[in-house]
């Protein structure tokens, strides 16, 4: 005997002029929630998803433009052995 667990991410449409393919998108992002407590088998997308998922694009694009400016810096190696473990790169934002 099986026994199946189903989920719902759900996005209820408050505006009709977003294009289907972010409402789904929305949708698989509260989806994704509940994987994180399988008792909740519906997941709903609202304002405080949207804002953690813009932060996560915020700090991944800021991220990616350190990279691209070639801005990491390895810590120097004249540095103890313990604070170069402690600190594998050291972050400078142009910005």
């Amino acid at each position: 005997m099986f026994t199946f667990c189903i989920h719902f991410g759900v996005y209820m449409i408050d505006d009709p002029q977003i294009p289907v393919s972010v409402m789904c998108g929305r949708a698989n992002s509260a989806l994704r929630t509940s994987r994180e407590d399988l008792t909740r088998t519906v997941a709903y997308f609202d304002e405080s998803l949207l804002q953690k998922i813009l932060t996560e694009q915020t700090v991944i694009g800021s991220f990616e433009k350190v990279l691209n400016g070639r801005a990491l810096r390895r810590p120097c190696a004249c540095l103890p052995e313990s604070a170069r473990a402690q600190s594998l790169f050291s972050v400078y934002f142009a910005d």
